[in-house]
């Protein structure tokens, strides 16, 4: 490893962009700062699991390098004299500029790429003005503090979703909070604590193989779970997160340390759509 690191503080590459490299962890932490702020002002959001937001930011990071070198490009073949002005009068002589001169520009244009990432990272609820989805939006923000308070499949509102699907206390509960948010907006729905019930064929609108129909806002996203060999996990589709291709989903019974199917409460999840069994709509 000392080896490798040592070859990589001596090649072309570190020695002509060792600059750059600097801020790249100072832009993570702030990403991570204004991020987490934005999301405890933003009811609409919420913060994801370690690696869903290391997922996310390399991601990001690939996004950055492949548009900043596509940009460059257009602007060498369509436009040289504007590349050459940038590439000449300004990247290159930048350093000889005055202090005061770099430091308002290297502030401004720190703010502006943070800022910028973070707004990437936010994704837009479609709920095609159907006021129940709308609706059950308000009802998924309320609902966030539930967790299982009096040990595992427990805790005052996590027995009352079991009692409304007729379950049996301490079951699995996160199709049961399915059925009840649906429930409160008078939606039909299998009324159950079987996830499978979820996945059926004739409420089914998406799958990976199969992506003509846009998942909506309040739709049901399943998951296979290979130990059962069957639909293990349900959960609401909230809105797709535009910095890497993820879903963002509201699921019960999950986790928000880790990607698991089981957890202590409701959150808010950054989900693969690829690794979903499918997606099921009943708000129709």
């Amino acid at each position: 490893m000392k080896q490798i690191w040592q070859k990589f503080i001596n090649s072309k590459f570190y020695l002509n962009y060792k600059e750059e490299l600097k801020w790249i962890p100072i832009l993570l932490l702030g990403y991570i700062l204004v991020s987490t702020l934005v999301t405890m002002h933003d009811d609409h959001t919420s913060t994801f699991d370690l690696y869903s937001q290391l997922d996310s930011l390399a991601n990001l990071i690939y996004k950055c390098a492949v548009i900043v070198t596509i940009s460059f490009g257009i602007l060498w073949i369509a436009f040289p004299q504007v590349y050459d002005h940038l590439h000449n009068e300004f990247y290159h002589t930048f350093k000889d500029k005055a202090t005061e001169f770099k430091d308002k520009y290297a502030l401004w244009i720190f703010i502006a790429i943070l800022l910028s990432v973070v707004w990437i990272s936010r994704g837009v609820a479609q709920t095609n003005g159907d006021e129940r989805r709308i609706k059950l939006l308000t009802i998924l923000d309320s609902q966030l503090n539930i967790r299982e308070s009096w040990g595992e499949n427990q805790g005052p509102e996590v027995n009352m979703i079991l009692k409304s699907v007729n379950a049996p206390p301490k079951n699995p509960w996160c199709a049961a909070y399915a059925s009840y948010d649906l429930s409160l907006i008078g939606v039909p729905n299998p009324h159950s604590a079987y996830s499978p019930n979820f996945a059926q064929k004739k409420d089914i609108i998406w799958t990976p193989k199969n992506q003509k129909i846009k998942p909506l806002l309040g739709d049901t996203p399943t998951f296979w779970h290979a130990n059962l060999h069957r639909v293990g996990h349900v959960g609401f589709y909230l809105w797709p997160d535009k910095d890497g291709g993820f879903a963002v989903t509201q699921e019960g019974n999950s986790s928000a340390t880790t990607g698991s199917f089981e957890g202590d409460g409701v959150h808010r999840k950054k989900r693969d759509p690829l690794k979903f069994y499918a997606i099921s709509r009943f708000i129709k």
